[in-house]
């Protein structure tokens, strides 16, 4: 476990859920304070906690990390690696940000949500559930239109069915069965309308056609820009981190 940016770090079981690992990460020299805002990041698929400052996804790493040198920022296992925005990862969310409250002191009203890939989902669904309690998101090839994947890219990007059968087993159902009614945001939109929402997709994605990525930026109202990539980790690298800091202190209390 590498920090490359300077945020402070530790990284423990349990803090959020029993059984779980966390990381927590603050800038360095943090004064706790009420005013300050708190970020639970949202893994990919097949990651967990410790994933996150797992120097083989270094951009990804960096993501999470230049976050956490201007917020104290929350990864949890989010109750695993293959979640994919169901009931179980938007509990955790719940949990990882009561744990983050207990650590750092952050603000106890509302806090900032952070995903890569799968966690762009968890993001997405838990601010559909939870409006009020989120003051923005900002993603990085963020799973955005759920069905789509389900249907036709996980398929074709992979080369084989195992994603597709890990996010009917998310759902509780048997491939290649219907999704049940609110899995995908992409279907209820409105819904997400008035969360203030940034994110980048990258310009040859496979898995997140970026004309998906655009449309779900438009019915949604978000800010969302394409960048040279498929979808990993280098895509991820090819985001604007200033960018990503000033959308957020945008929206910092």
């Amino acid at each position: 476990m590498t920090v490359a940016l300077g945020a402070a770090v530790s990284y423990s079981t349990g803090r959020a859920r029993a059984g779980e690992g966390d990381v927590i990460l603050k800038p360095l020299n943090y004064l706790y304070g009420a005013d300050t805002m708190g970020v639970v990041y949202c893994h990919g698929s097949n990651r967990t906690a410790i994933d996150t400052l797992n120097r083989g996804e270094p951009s990804t790493s960096d993501f999470v990390q230049t976050i956490a040198t201007q917020y104290p920022t929350i990864v949890t296992d989010l109750g695993g690696g293959t979640t994919w925005g169901n009931a179980t990862a938007q509990t955790r969310i719940d949990e990882a940000i009561a744990a983050l409250r207990t650590a750092t002191g952050c603000n106890a009203s509302t806090f900032f949500l952070a995903g890569v890939s799968m966690g762009g989902i968890a993001s997405f669904n838990y601010a559909r559930a939870n409006p009020l309690n989120v003051a923005a998101i900002v993603a990085a090839i963020p799973v955005c239109n759920l069905t789509e994947i389900y249907t036709t890219t996980a398929d074709a990007a992979t080369g084989n069915t195992v994603m597709k059968n890990a996010i009917a087993t998310a759902w509780g159902v048997t491939a290649p069965a219907s999704l049940p009614a609110g899995a995908d945001p992409y279907l209820s939109p409105g819904e997400l309308t008035g969360v203030p929402i940034r994110y980048w997709y990258g310009d040859s994605d496979p898995l997140i056609l970026p004309a998906s990525a655009a449309a779900f930026a438009t019915a949604t109202g978000a800010t969302a820009s394409p960048v040279v990539g498929g979808h990993g980790d280098s895509t991820v690298g090819n985001v604007p981190q200033s960018d990503v800091l000033a959308f957020l202190a945008a929206y910092a209390v």
